[in-house]
C-alpha cells in the first residue's frame, strides 16, 4: 500500500510539473514580484525628486549670488581710488559706467551719488529727468530693483557713493527659462512678492524647498522652490508603465510557452519547406563542412559540379576535384573557412560541349563550415564582351573623326591667315594709289567722280579693317595661352582708359563692380573686355546719357562676367548668330564695324573652357555674359 501511495504521489507531482498549473503558479509569482518592485521603484523615484529639487534650488541660489557678487565687485572698482582720479571727467566716468552696464546682466544703471546722497550722474541716461538731483531714499523705486551703494574714499575722506541699480527680474529670468516646466518657484523680499510661477498653487505638498539668497553676506531674497505636479505624475506614470509592461510581458511569456509547445510540429514543417525551397532554387547552393565534406547541395549546384546530389553528399571536395587545392578559388574558400569573412569571385568552367561557362560565387561563413551561392552569368559576360568590342570600335572612330576635325580646323586657320595676308599687299596698293590720285587731281574732278573716288578709298579702309580682324581671329586659335590670376577690376579700368579718345565729348556713367579675381590669359581676356566695352560705347552713341555697367558673379564652379548697356539692343530672334563671324545686326550706316569682334570674344572664352551668351530687346539695351572656370579655393589664394 505504501508503494502504491508513493507511486501515486510521484505521478501527481509529475502531472503537476508538466501541466498548465505550473505555468499559472509561475505567472502569479512573477506578478507579485513585479508589484513589489513597482512599489519600491515608486518610493525611490519620489526620493530622487526631492533630492533633485534641493540641488536645483541650491544651484539657482548660488548662480544668483554669483551674479550679484560680480556686480558688487564691478561697483567697487568704479569706487576705487583709481576711478576717483577721473571722476571729474564726465565722459570718462560715463564711458566706464556704460561698459559695466553692458557687461553685467541685471545691472540696469550706475549713478554717482554725492555725500548728501543726492544723485549727480546716471548711466544710461533714459531716466535722468526722473532721478538726477533726487535723494536716493526719496525715489519711488521699482519693487524688482535693488539699490546697492558703495562708498568711494580718497584716503580716509569720503567723496561720495557709486549706486548700482540692479533689476532682479533680469537676473533670474534666464535661470527660470533654464529650469523649464519641471519646477516652479516664488521670490519674496521683506514680505513683498517679487515673482511667482503661474502654476505655483498646483505644486504638491511635501516637496518644496525654502532658501535664502544672500547678496554679499546679507540675506536679501527668500526663495521657495518645488517640482511641478506634472513632473511627479510623469515619473510615477513611467513607473506604472514599467509595471504594466512587466505584467504584459509575464502574460505574453505564458502565452508564448503555451503556443511554443503547441506549434513545435509546425516549426518542423516550416524547416522542411525551407529545405525544399533551397533545393528548388535556380541559384546554386552548397554547404561545405570544416572537414571539406559536402553537407548540403541543391539541384542547381549539383548540375554546375556535373554530379548527382547523392554522389556529392558525405564526400570531400578533393575526392571529386583533386586539383582544387592549387587554385585561387580554394584560397578564397580557405580564407572564408579560417577567418570567417565573406568572399566574392568570378569563376570559369568548361562545359561538356567545350564552351566556357562563367559563374559568380558568393562565399559566406556558416555555422558548420561555409555556404557557397553560385549564379550562372555566362550570358551577362558574353553581353559585356560585345559591349566592350563596340565601345573600342566607337572610341577608335571618335579618335579618327577628332583628328580629321582638328586637321580641318588647322587648314582652315592657315587658309584664312594666308588669304588675309596675301590680300593686304594689293589692297594697300589700291588704297594708296586712290589716295595719291585724290590728292593730285581730286580738285579737278567733278562732284560725281570725287564721290566715286571716295567710295574706293572708304572701301579700301573697310577692307583693311576686315583683313586685320580676320588675322586677329585666325591668331586666336594659334596663340599659346599663359594663364595666371587676374585682377579683373584693374583690367577693366585699363581698358576704360584706352577708350578715352572714343568717349570724349560724351556723357557716360560707368559702374564697375568687378571685385572678383579670375584665372586666364591676361592679353586674351584684355581683348575680350576691350571688344565688349568698345561695343557698349559704340551702341550707346545715340543716348544723351550712356550707362555702362560691368559686374561679376562668383559661383561654385565658375565666375560670370556681365557687360550691360542702355544702347539700341537687338532682337533675341538673332541671338544665336551674334557670336558668329561677319554677323551684323545693324547696318554700316548706323554703326561701323566688321562683325568679327564678338566672334573673337566667343573664341577666346571657348579656349578658356567658358561660355558666352547675351540678352537684349530692341531699344532697351543689351547684356553680354561670359564665364570662366574657377580654380580651387586654395590655388586662387
Amino acid at each position: 500500500m505504501k508503494v502504491n501511495s508513493k507511486n501515486m504521489n510521484n505521478k501527481s507531482i509529475n502531472k503537476f510539473l508538466s501541466s498548465r498549473y505550473l505555468l499559472l503558479f509561475l505567472g502569479l509569482v512573477f506578478i507579485a514580484s513585479s508589484i513589489f518592485v513597482w512599489k519600491t521603484q515608486e518610493s525611490s523615484i519620489l526620493s530622487q525628486i526631492q533630492l533633485h529639487t534641493r540641488l536645483e534650488a541650491n544651484r539657482f541660489s548660488s548662480e544668483t549670488e554669483k551674479i550679484y557678487d560680480d556686480i558688487f565687485d564691478a561697483l567697487e572698482r568704479m569706487a576705487s581710488r583709481e576711478t576717483l582720479l577721473y571722476a571729474a571727467d564726465t565722459d570718462k566716468w560715463e564711458n566706464d559706467a556704460s561698459f559695466y552696464v553692458d557687461t553685467y546682466e541685471g545691472l540696469r544703471s550706475i549713478a554717482w551719488v554725492d555725500g548728501s546722497f543726492r544723485i549727480r550722474r546716471l548711466v544710461p541716461g533714459q531716466d535722468k529727468t526722473l532721478l538726477l538731483n533726487k535723494i536716493v531714499s526719496q525715489v519711488d523705486w521699482d519693487p524688482l530693483e535693488i539699490n546697492l551703494l558703495v562708498p568711494s574714499y580718497d584716503g580716509t575722506e569720503l567723496k561720495g557713493y557709486v549706486l548700482g541699480i540692479i533689476n532682479i527680474d533680469e537676473i533670474i529670468s534666464p535661470m527660470i527659462s533654464d529650469i523649464g516646466n519641471d519646477y516652479v518657484l516664488q521670490l519674496s523680499q521683506h514680505g513683498t512678492m517679487l515673482f511667482s510661477s503661474d502654476s505655483w498653487k498646483q505644486s504638491p505638498d511635501g516637496f518644496g524647498v525654502d532658501k535664502t539668497i544672500n547678496f554679499h553676506g546679507t540675506a536679501v531674497i527668500n526663495l521657495s522652490f518645488a517640482p511641478t505636479k506634472k513632473l511627479i505624475n510623469s515619473e510615477i506614470t513611467y513607473s506604472t508603465r514599467t509595471l504594466t509592461i512587466s505584467l504584459s510581458f509575464s502574460f505574453l511569456t505564458l502565452i508564448a510557452v503555451y503556443f511554443a509547445q503547441k506549434y513545435s510540429a509546425a516549426s518542423k514543417l516550416s524547416d522542411l519547406r525551407f529545405q525544399k525551397t533551397l533545393e528548388s532554387m535556380v541559384t546554386g547552393c552548397q554547404i561545405i563542412g570544416s572537414d571539406w565534406r559536402y553537407l548540403f547541395v541543391n539541384h542547381a549546384a549539383a548540375n554546375q559540379n556535373h554530379r548527382n546530389i547523392e554522389e556529392l553528399l558525405g564526400h570531400t571536395v578533393m575526392e571529386f576535384f583533386p586539383e582544387t587545392g592549387e587554385t585561387e578559388l580554394f584560397s578564397l574558400l580557405q580564407r572564408c573557412m579560417d577567418q570567417r569573412v565573406h568572399q566574392d569571385m568570378i569563376e570559369s568552367d568548361i562545359s561538356s560541349d567545350g564552351s566556357t561557362l562563367w559563374y559568380e560565387l558568393s562565399i559566406h561563413p556558416a555555422p558548420d563550415g561555409i555556404l557557397i551561392l553560385s549564379n550562372d552569368i555566362t550570358d551577362r559576360v558574353k553581353a559585356e564582351e560585345e559591349i566592350r568590342k563596340l565601345n573600342a570600335g566607337l572610341e577608335q572612330r571618335v579618335a579618327e573623326r577628332t583628328a580629321q576635325l582638328e586637321n580641318s580646323n588647322k587648314e582652315l586657320e592657315a587658309f584664312s591667315y594666308s588669304v588675309s595676308h596675301d590680300l593686304r599687299a594689293p589692297l594697300s596698293h589700291m588704297a594708296g594709289f586712290a589716295d595719291l590720285l585724290s590728292r593730285r587731281i581730286g580738285s579737278t574732278l567733278d562732284e560725281n567722280s570725287q564721290r566715286q573716288l571716295g567710295y574706293i578709298m572708304d572701301a579700301g579702309k573697310q577692307m583693311g579693317a576686315l583683313i586685320d580682324d580676320l588675322l586677329s581671329f585666325s591668331r586666336m586659335g594659334r596663340t599659346e595661352m599663359k594663364k595666371t590670376i587676374i585682377n579683373l577690376e584693374q583690367l577693366v579700368r585699363q581698358v576704360q582708359s584706352d577708350l578715352e579718345l572714343d568717349t570724349q565729348g560724351r556723357s557716360i556713367v560707368w559702374e564697375i563692380h568687378a571685385a572678383d579675381s579670375v584665372y586666364g590669359d591676361p592679353s586674351l581676356l584684355r581683348q575680350v573686355i576691350f571688344n565688349l566695352l568698345s561695343n557698349a560705347v559704340k551702341f550707346t552713341g545715340q543716348q544723351e546719357q550712356a550707362h555702362i555697367e560691368i559686374s561679376t558673379d562668383k559661383r561654385d564652379h565658375e565666375t560670370v562676367v556681365c557687360v550691360r548697356d542702355n544702347g539700341v539692343g537687338f532682337d533675341m530672334n538673332y541671338v544665336d548668330k551674334i557670336f558668329g563671324v561677319f554677323q551684323r545686326l545693324h547696318s554700316k550706316k548706323e554703326f561701323e564695324g566688321t562683325g568679327i569682334g564678338l566672334a573673337i570674344v566667343g573664341r577666346i572664352i571657348i579656349r578658356h573652357g567658358g561660355r558666352t551668351w547675351a540678352e537684349s530687346s530692341p531699344n532697351n539695351g543689351a547684356s553680354f555674359y561670359f564665364s570662366l572656370p574657377n580654380l580651387p579655393e586654395g590655388e586662387m589664394k
